[in-house]
């Protein structure tokens, strides 16, 4: 697996048209996902001992590649989340047809331009049911705790009544219809932290 954020491939992008803007000489191929991926890795991952070559040839096979591309909807816009898209299409297109690209994206910003061809499946997340939630504070705190057993199960209790308090009194005052808050293992880990 390969993780990249897509907004820092959206900043790569403005920086190419900046230069260019100024006057400056970009080659073509710098605007392309398959050029950034190997540099962004070479910067931002512990890459020591690996050829210089070697992520751009891992996704010239694409073969034995799962490429984990987060975060559409941070693109700052729709033009830039267009065009950042086109660049995603653009990366599985012919010989890379083997490789397993997922593509993250909030269903806020998931639409129009933005949507993927029909190439990609969409796959929508549900929500985090109440077992669930407690599932992952029991085991985050496992982890935090593991040599206090009393603290554990006193802070793990503490915030499994907190969020059910939470959920309450959002019903209390909105309504019984209303959806319940705490839904996402991001703000299951939010409220951890």
């Amino acid at each position: 697996p390969i993780y990249i954020p897509l907004s820092a491939f959206a900043e790569h992008l403005r920086m190419l048209d900046k230069t260019r803007a100024a006057g400056n000489r970009v080659a073509q191929n710098e605007f392309r996902l398959d050029y950034f991926i190997p540099g962004y890795l070479d910067e931002n991952a512990a890459t020591e001992g690996l050829p210089a070559d070697f992520f751009g040839q891992l996704l010239d096979r694409g073969d034995q590649v799962i490429l984990l591309l987060d975060g559409l909807d941070e693109v700052p816009n729709e033009a830039e989340r267009k065009r950042v898209r086109e660049k995603v299409e653009q990366l599985v297109t012919g010989r890379r047809n083997k490789m397993r690209v997922v593509v993250t994206c909030r269903t806020a910003a998931y639409h129009d331009q933005t949507a993927l061809d029909k190439r990609f499946r969409e796959v929508r997340v549900k929500p985090l049911e109440e077992s669930h939630v407690k599932a992952l504070v029991t085991h985050a705190y496992e982890d935090v705790y593991r040599l206090d057993p009393r603290r554990r199960e006193k802070k793990t209790a503490e915030l499994i009544d907190g969020i059910r308090r939470l959920e309450e009194d959002r019903r209390l005052r909105l309504g019984n219809d209303t959806e319940r808050l705490v839904t996402s293992p991001l703000l299951v880990r939010m409220l951890i932290i």
